[in-house]
């Protein structure tokens, strides 16, 4: 039961980080780490709920006017801790280190982790987020076609989709 109801605040996160992607509405995003945090709550060992939560509150200090990156760095570490080699955390880490100026060492950290994608559809979505950062959005736009590929249903996936398409 504890599993089935951390899958469900999991699923609620994304509606709310869906919603924030479709409007902007940062209030989205704390309702989504709220979710995120009970079900990282009823279930600490699952990377999936750790990373959705990270992300999220990656965000938040993104569009915050003194972004602290603390706690991001923080929830990347029970990640590792929790599955070292879960390569979308490894990506967030490196838009992290470029959202703090270290260019080189973002572009080392993408690059270190670049050829370990393969079918995996979430660290497609990071490293789109990743490449949109940087400013390449065609390279964006591919790594999100084929995350769409692997996981058609994925609510994230589609709404940065759609976002990548207004940019464009």
């Amino acid at each position: 039961p504890l599993a089935a109801e951390a899958w469900l605040h999991n699923e609620i996160g994304l509606y709310y980080e869906r919603l924030y992607l479709e409007s902007g509405d940062a209030r989205y995003l704390d309702s989504a780490y709220s979710a995120y945090e009970e079900a990282a709550r009823l279930n600490r060992l699952d990377a999936n709920i750790l990373y959705n939560m990270t992300e999220t509150e990656f965000r938040r200090q993104r569009i915050a006017e003194t972004p602290d990156y603390t706690l991001v760095k923080e929830l990347i570490e029970k990640i590792n801790q929790t599955e070292p080699e879960y390569t979308p955390a490894r990506i967030l880490e490196g838009r992290v280190l470029f959202a703090e100026g270290k260019m080189d060492e973002a572009e080392y950290r993408y690059q270190s982790v670049s050829g370990q994608i393969g079918h995996d559809a979430i660290a497609l979505m990071a490293l789109a987020e990743a490449y949109m950062d940087l400013g390449r959005y065609s390279d964006a736009a591919e790594a999100i076609k084929r995350a769409r590929r692997l996981q058609p249903w994925n609510v994230r996936i589609q709404a940065l989709g759609k976002h990548l398409e207004e940019l464009a």
